[in-house]
């Protein structure tokens, strides 16, 4: 199997998964920060942590990767990787959600916040922004 095809789906099905989980650990932190503390400062500090939690999911990656590719043909897996490239959705949901991690990171080293919050907020608000503007796109 060709290895940039499998880089690509490595690469592509990571980004997926620290994007599920900063959006799934965002959202129920801050459901349960808002139920624990019933305000929104709570909220917001729960949410700030689970989208980093969500992050730590990552790791898995890799493992789904081959356990889906596994008895692949080669090309099944070059069409995914065509496929998944040449998306536009996908490529933009991708880049705001990289940008959004780095937008994250540069704010929390100006304010000397947390880190790793930041980063998991800013993937997860990048990946709605790219959401948004998808949707946004097909209605105009």
């Amino acid at each position: 199997i060709n290895a940039e095809y499998m880089g690509e789906l490595h690469f592509h099905v990571f980004q997926k998964v620290l994007q599920t989980g900063a959006l799934l650990g965002l959202c129920t932190g801050f459901v349960l920060g808002f139920s624990r503390g019933r305000n929104l400062a709570s909220a917001g500090t729960d949410a700030a942590l689970g989208a980093v939690r969500g992050c730590l999911l990552a790791p898995v990656a890799p493992v789904l990767v081959e356990l889906i590719i596994r008895n692949a043909p080669q090309d099944a897996i070059y069409d995914r990787s065509y496929r998944l490239r040449h998306n536009k959705g996908q490529i933009r949901t991708d880049r705001f959600s990289t940008v959004g991690a780095l937008c994250g990171l540069t704010g929390a080293m100006l304010t000397g916040r947390g880190k790793g919050p930041a980063v998991g907020q800013g993937i997860a608000l990048g990946t709605l922004t790219a959401a948004a503007w998808g949707l946004a796109s097909n209605v105009a």
